[in-house]
C-alpha cells in the first residue's frame, strides 16, 4: 500500500498505561488523535502540492517486530503515507446521489419484501441506481457551522467512523 510513496509514518503511542489509567473509552480517543495527525498530514501535503494516504495498521505486527514492541506498553495504531498523486483514469465522478428517484414505496412494504439474495443477475447498475446507493450509506446532507456533517445515517456526535469502499463489478 501506497509503498511508492516519499515517506511513510507509523503512528505508536503509549498504550497500556493510558488505558488503564482512563478506563476502555480512551481506546477511541487514541484513534481520535491519530485521525487529527492524519488530517494534518492530509492538509499539509494537499498545501505542498502532494497527496496523503491514511492506512489502517494491516501492517501493525510487522512494525511491532522491527521495533521490537512485545507487550502492549505501545502499539501501532495508524499509518500515513505521502506522495505525488498518480491520477487513475479508471476514476470517475458519480451523478449526484440524491437526484436518482427510485419511486416511493411504503416503508411496510420495503419491511415486507427485503430478503438477502446471494445469487444476482448479469444485468448491471446505472451510475445514477450506484450513486443513490451509495448516497443512501453515507450520503451528506448538510454541514453546520460547527462544521459537522448530517448525513443520510445516523452516528453519535455525528463522528462518522465508518467510510464505505466499493468494488465494482459490474456498472
Amino acid at each position: 500500500i501506497a509503498s511508492d510513496g516519499c515517506f511513510a509514518v507509523a503512528m505508536i503511542s503509549r498504550f497500556e498505561d493510558p488505558i488503564g489509567e482512563y478506563g476502555p473509552w480512551f481506546y477511541s480517543r487514541l484513534y481520535w488523535e491519530c485521525g487529527m495527525i492524519g488530517q494534518a498530514l492530509y492538509l499539509s501535503s494537499e498545501a505542498t502540492g502532494y497527496r496523503g494516504c491514511g492506512i489502517g495498521c494491516f501492517f501493525d505486527d510487522m512494525v511491532h517486530r522491527m521495533l521490537g514492541l512485545f507487550d502492549l506498553g505501545y502499539q501501532d495504531l495508524y499509518h500515513f503515507t505521502v506522495g505525488r498523486a498518480l491520477t487513475d483514469p479508471r476514476l470517475i465522478d458519480l451523478p449526484a446521489g440524491n437526484a436518482f428517484d427510485p419511486g416511493l414505496l411504503d416503508f411496510i412494504t420495503l419491511v415486507e419484501n427485503r430478503e438477502t439474495l446471494r445469487k444476482y443477475t448479469d444485468s448491471p447498475l446505472s451510475l445514477e441506481e450506484l450513486a443513490y446507493l451509495l448516497w443512501g450509506t453515507q450520503g451528506v446532507k448538510s454541514i453546520t457551522e460547527k462544521p459537522v456533517s448530517k448525513r443520510t445515517v445516523p452516528s453519535a456526535g455525528s463522528r462518522h467512523a465508518f467510510e464505505t469502499f466499493l468494488l465494482v463489478n459490474n456498472v
